[in-house]
């Protein structure tokens, strides 16, 4: 879901692929923080 509203760019540091990757990991830590898990 957080992925799916992203649309990055690719570059020499990253991949799009990478970075859709990092804000579902991202997305998934926040909401986990706070619900309290």
């Amino acid at each position: 879901l957080i992925a799916s509203g992203s649309e990055p760019s690719s570059d020499t540091a990253a991949s799009a692929e990478f970075r859709r990757h990092l804000a579902t990991v991202l997305g998934r830590r926040a909401l986990e923080e706070a619900a309290g898990r």
